[in-house]
């Protein structure tokens, strides 16, 4: 990891909450995404596919988790893609915790 270009993510979330929730889930939704190509290595899913069926299980899941937290500074339990298995519903999960994070913060 490279602590000097790490970024606070609840600060730029807070700012992009402000101007409007629906935007800040969209950046969610783009960074898990991204994370998901990485450790799945393909691109063959869309925001309502399974982690699962598209070729995850728990050790991947962990290291989705791990590079999610990485980015935008939320620590979920593995637990968390079990019962929110897509992009949409996890992300729903990781825009709240974010939220949480920010409303506790201002």
């Amino acid at each position: 990891m490279n602590w000097g270009k790490e970024v606070d993510a609840h600060f730029v979330y807070a700012g992009a909450r402000k101007e409007s929730g629906e935007r800040a889930l969209e950046e969610v939704i783009e960074h898990v995404r991204e994370v998901w190509s990485e450790v799945l290595g393909h691109t063959d899913f869309d925001n309502e596919t399974s982690f699962f069926e598209v070729g995850g299980h728990s050790v991947k899941a962990t290291l989705m988790l791990i590079k999610l937290r990485r980015r935008v500074g939320v620590l979920l339990p593995v637990r968390q893609v079990f019962d929110h298995p897509t992009i949409q519903e996890l992300a729903v999960v990781v825009e709240s915790r974010i939220a949480a994070s920010v409303s506790v913060r201002d």
